[in-house]
């Protein structure tokens, strides 16, 4: 897997790029939650206003009554968002255009291994709103695979 073979999927058209950890249950959405405030750089936000990240999920989830959260992550310069979607999969979101080089390439992958070993689970990148046609990359932590999709139309 290189930056030469998935490049032309961060070409920007006007959609963003999702990462999803498939098949998440409460305790994997939390593992990896605190492992992502472990691990990067990040700010929390309340309705656009910054401020501790909560203790847990569960509390942002039952917030999401009344307030918008957003966990916004530093990876080598690229601004990675968790929106807190109620599901069985973890989504976040990134713009395409921030993906420019082999190393934020590397970036981006790490993100998407380090998620998928904390909680042995596959993680895939596709175009915004199509995880289950679109994926381009995925992550096998059974394993250990990270492969290359190239998209249908192309």
């Amino acid at each position: 897997m290189t930056w030469s073979q998935a490049a032309e999927d961060f070409v920007p058209e006007g959609s963003l790029r999702d990462i999803y950890v498939r098949h998440v249950s409460h305790d994997d959405w939390e593992t990896i939650y605190h492992w992502l405030l472990r691990t990067y750089p990040h700010v929390f936000t309340r309705n656009g206003t910054p401020v501790e990240p909560p203790p847990s999920v569960e509390f942002i989830w039952e917030d999401r009554k009344i307030a918008h959260s957003l966990l916004t992550l530093q990876v080598s310069g690229i601004r990675v968002n968790c929106h807190f979607f109620q599901s069985d999969d973890l989504e976040l979101d990134l713009r395409p255009e921030a993906v420019v080089d082999e190393e934020r390439f590397t970036a981006v992958t790490d993100l998407m291994i380090g998620m998928g070993r904390q909680v042995d689970k596959q993680v895939v990148l596709t175009y915004e709103n199509d995880k289950d046609r679109s994926t381009f990359l995925e992550f096998r932590p059974e394993d250990g695979a990270f492969v290359y999709h190239k998209p249908r139309w192309r």
